[in-house]
C-alpha cells in the first residue's frame, strides 16, 4: 500500500511539482498573505511587488510550468467582496484588451479562484515590472509636486505617464510637471534610505520596536539580506534588550543560514541563546539553527568537540512535555549530528522528543514534515532509496501545504537528488530546475546544492562540459560560504567529470580535495574515498587504490551504508582486490555490491525506477555484469 500510495503521488507531483490534493493556503489562518504561501494550489509567493486598498500583488512561481509571474490577489478581508472581486476581474480585462490593441501592453495568464472563493489574476511577471516603474514614477512626481509647490514652466518636461487609477475603466493618458534632474535627485530617497532615517527617530525602545517589526517582515517576506541588515542595526543602536534583542538575534541566526553564511549564523544562534531563557521557542529555534549551521561547517558530529546544543531533559521528574518548538529543534539537532555519522544519538533525541510530546504536536504539520526529514536525512545517509522516496514527497507535501516555501524548496531539491540516485535523470533534472528557480531569486544557499546535483545529472548523461561548468559554479559558490558538505560534494562530482574526460592528474587531485573536505561527513568521506580509488584504478595505479578502497568500505561497515557513494564505493573495493590478486574476498565483495543492488531494486515499488535504477546508474549496472561473469559463472 505504501508503494502504491507512493507512486500515485509521484505522478501528482509531476516530478516535483506541488501536489494536487494539497488545499490552497492550507494552515495560513489569519495570517494573512506573505511570501512563502502557496495560493491556488501552485503559485509560490517569493516576495511582495505592491498593493492598494483591496489586492496584494506578489511575484510569483507558477510551480506547474515553472515561470515566474505577478500574481494579484485580494486581500484576506475582502475575500468575499463582491465589487473588489469584480473589480480584479475588470482590471484584468482591461489589461488583457490593452495589451491586446497596443494600449498597456500587459498579458494576463489566467484569472481564476481560490479555495475561499476569491479571486486572483496572473500577470506577466515583466509587463508588471514596467507597470510598477511607472506607479512609482507617479508618486515621484506627486512627491515632487507637494515639495516643490509651484514650479515655472521654464523649469517642466513634459512627458507622458500611464494614469493607472484603480476606478478608471481604461487607462489614460495624464500630462506631469517633472523638475530637472538635480533638485528631483534632492528629494528622492530609497525605500531602504527612508526605512534608516524612520529607525533613527524616536526612543531607543522605540527605535528597537521599529526595527524589530521590519526585520521580522523582512524575514516573512523573503527579503533576508534586508532582515539582517534591520537587526543589526538595532542590535547595535543598544535600545533592544531582553526578549526583543533574542528576538532579533534570532532574525538574524535564520537569515543567515538560509544565505549560506554559517559562521554569521552560529554566532547570532549562541547570543540568542545566551538571551532567551531556556525552554523558550525562540531558544528551540536557535538550537536547531546553530545545528545546522555547524553541520554544514563540518564542526558538528561525533568526530569533534562542538557539542550538540544541549535541550531541556524531558526525562526528569516534573519536566514539561515537548512543545512543536521542541520537536523541531531536535529534529533539526537530529539532521546535524548525522551528517556527522551519530545516527544513535540522532535517533535517541528524536525519539525521546517524540514520546514525551504534548497533545497539540501531533496536529502540528510542521512537526511531521520535520519528522520526515529526519527520517529521509537517516535513509539518505544509509543510502535507502526505497525509505527516503516518501519521506522526502511527504516532505515537501507537508511543507508546500504550510506555507514554507524555504523548506519545501530544499526538500523539492533533495527530492530531486532522489529521482538523481534512482536514475530517473529527466525527472530529477526537471525537479532541480524547479527548485532552483525558486532558490535563486531569493539568494538561498541551497542553490549551491542545487547546482552540484544538476552538474551529476549532466554527468550522467555523458554531457562533460555541462556538467564541468555547473560543478565549478557550484564549488566557488559553497566555498565563498565555507559550506565544507556542498564544498566536498562538488570536489567529488568533478573527480567524475575529469575522469570522463580523461584528465586523470585533475580527477585525482578533485578526489583528494573532496578526501580532505568530507572529512567530518563518514557517508560523503567514503563517497569520496570510493571515487578516489576509481580515479586511481582507471589512472593504471591499482596498488595506491587500495588504501582508499579499504577505507571507504571500512566507513560503509561502521555505519551501515554510504549514501550515494555506496555502490561505487563497493564496485571500487571489489575490482582492486580482483586486480591485487584476491580472488576470493574480491568475489565476496562483489557477491555483498550485487545483493545490495538487487535488494533495493527489488524494494522500489514503481517498476520503471526499479529498471533504471539498475540500467541507467552505471555502477549499478557494471555490478550486476560483474556479478553474473564472477559469481553465476562458476
Amino acid at each position: 500500500m505504501r508503494e502504491d500510495t507512493t507512486t500515485r503521488k509521484m505522478t501528482l507531483l509531476g516530478a516535483g511539482g506541488p501536489p494536487l490534493s494539497v488545499g490552497d493556503e492550507a494552515t495560513t489562518g489569519t495570517e494573512g498573505l506573505h511570501a512563502g504561501m502557496i495560493v491556488a494550489g501552485k503559485f509560490a509567493l517569493v516576495r511582495a511587488l505592491h498593493e492598494d486598498a483591496t489586492t496584494c500583488t506578489f511575484e510569483a512561481e507558477d510551480t506547474l510550468l515553472g515561470r515566474r509571474v505577478a500574481l494579484r490577489v485580494l486581500r484576506p478581508e475582502h475575500a468575499t467582496n463582491a465589487d473588489a472581486g469584480r473589480n480584479l476581474r475588470r482590471d484584468a480585462r482591461a489589461a488583457m484588451l490593452g495589451s491586446a490593441d497596443g494600449g498597456s501592453k500587459r498579458v494576463v495568464f489566467e484569472v481564476g479562484r481560490r479555495s475561499d472563493g476569491s479571486l486572483y489574476a496572473a500577470y506577466d511577471l515583466a509587463d508588471d515590472t514596467r507597470r510598477e516603474a511607472r506607479v512609482e514614477e507617479r508618486t515621484q512626481l506627486d512627491a515632487v509636486d507637494s515639495d516643490f509647490g509651484e514650479i515655472g514652466d521654464e523649469d517642466v518636461e513634459e512627458v507622458e505617464v500611464l494614469d493607472l487609477e484603480p476606478d478608471a475603466d481604461e487607462p489614460a493618458i495624464s500630462v506631469r510637471p517633472i523638475a530637472p534632474a538635480p533638485e528631483l535627485g534632492e528629494w528622492l530617497r530609497s525605500t531602504a534610505q527612508v526605512a534608516s532615517e524612520f529607525a533613527r527617530s524616536g526612543s531607543p525602545v522605540d527605535r528597537a520596536d521599529s526595527a524589530a517589526d521590519a526585520a521580522q517582515r523582512a524575514l516573512r517576506l523573503n527579503a533576508l539580506d534586508e532582515a539582517v541588515v534591520h537587526a543589526a542595526l538595532a542590535i547595535a543602536d543598544g535600545g533592544a534588550t531582553g526578549e526583543l534583542l533574542g528576538q532579533l538575534h534570532l532574525v538574524r541566526t535564520m537569515a543567515e543560514l538560509w544565505l549560506g553564511r554559517y559562521e554569521a549564523c552560529e554566532r547570532a544562534a549562541l547570543a540568542t541563546l545566551s538571551v532567551l531563557p531556556a525552554g523558550a521557542t525562540g531558544w528551540y529555534a536557535a538550537a536547531g539553527h546553530l545545528a545546522l549551521a555547524r553541520a554544514r561547517l563540518g564542526r558538528f558530529g561525533q568526530r569533534d568537540g562542538d557539542a550538540a546544543p544541549e535541550l531541556p531533559d524531558l526525562t526528569l521528574p516534573g519536566a514539561p512535555r515537548a512543545s512543536s518548538a521542541h520537536v523541531i529543534a531536535a529534529c533539526r539537532i537530529a539532521v546535524g549530528l548525522m551528517k556527522g555519522g551519530d545516527l544513535a544519538r540522532a535517533r535517541a533525541i528524536v525519539r525521546v522528543a517524540r514520546e514525551r510530546s504534548d497533545a497539540t504536536v501531533a496536529q502540528d504539520l510542521a512537526v511531521h514534515a520535520w519528522i520526515d526529514v529526519t527520517f529521509a536525512e537517516r535513509a539518505a545517509f544509509v543510502g535507502d532509496l526505497p525509505r527516503e522516496l516518501p519521506r522526502r514527497i511527504s516532505a515537501l507535501e507537508r511543507f508546500t501545504a504550510v506555507g514554507d516555501v524555504r523548506n519545501a524548496c530544499e526538500q523539492r531539491g533533495a527530492l530531486g537528488a532522489v529521482l538523481l540516485r534512482l536514475g530517473a535523470f529527466e525527472e530529477a533534472e526537471r525537479t532541480l530546475h524547479e527548485a532552483l528557480g525558486i532558490a535563486e531569486p531569493m539568494r538561498l544557499a541551497t542553490s549551491n546544492m542545487l547546482k552540484a546535483y544538476l552538474a551529476l545529472a549532466a554527468f550522467r548523461q555523458g554531457e562533460g562540459p555541462r556538467a564541468l561548468s555547473l560543478a565549478t559554479e557550484a564549488l566557488a559558490g559553497a566555498q565563498a560560504r565555507n559550506d565544507r558538505y556542498t564544498t566536498a560534494q562538488c570536489h567529488a562530482f568533478l573527480a567524475l567529470v575529469r575522469a570522463l574526460g580523461e584528465d586523470h592528474a585533475r580527477a585525482l587531485a578533485e578526489a583528494d580535495a573532496a578526501v580532505n573536505a568530507a572529512e567530518a561527513f563518514p557517508a560523503l568521506r567514503a563517497h569520496a574515498l570510493g571515487i578516489q580509488a576509481a580515479t586511481l584504478l582507471v589512472a593504471g595505479r591499482t596498488e595506491a587504490a587500495l588504501d582508499p578502497a579499504r577505507r571507504a568500505m571500512s566507513l560503509v561497515a561502521e555505519h551501515g551504508g554510504a549514501g550515494e557513494g555506496e555502490s561505487i564505493a563497493r564496485l571500487s573495493h571489489a575490482l582492486v582486490l580482483a586486480q591485487t590478486g584476491d580472488t576470493g574476498e574480491s568475489r565476496r565483495s562483489m557477491k555483498a555490491a550485487r545483493d545490495r543492488v538487487v535488494g533495493l531494486a527489488e524494494r522500489l515499488g514503481d517498476k520503471r525506477y526499479k529498471k533504471v535504477f539498475i540500467e541507467r546508474i552505471s555502477e549499478n549496472a557494471r555490478i550486476l555484469q560483474l556479478g553474473a561473469e564472477w559469481l553465476d559463472a562458476g
